[in-house]
């Protein structure tokens, strides 16, 4: 699974996109007990460090360069 930041106006809207829970294609297979289901995953900070550093995918899956801007200002609110 990866961010896609070609539609996205602002850093802040693509991190909460990013963190937010989505669908795995296919099924997933238990490791315990076998059995196959959809599944979800979801990515979370536990804990922010006092420094971040991003690095932004700016290429889309057909390796084409994103063009589009991406907005964000000197302070990033994560308190999603």
């Amino acid at each position: 699974m990866t961010m896609s930041l070609q539609y996205k106006s602002t850093l802040e809207k693509a991190i909460r996109d990013h963190l937010s829970e989505e669908t795995i294609d296919g099924l997933y297979k238990c490791e315990k007990c076998g059995k196959e289901s959809k599944a979800k995953v979801k990515y979370e900070f536990v804990r922010l460090p006092k420094y971040l550093m991003l690095h932004i995918k700016r290429f889309d899956s057909g390796f084409n360069k994103i063009k589009s801007n991406l907005e964000y200002n000197s302070r990033l609110d994560l308190s999603m």
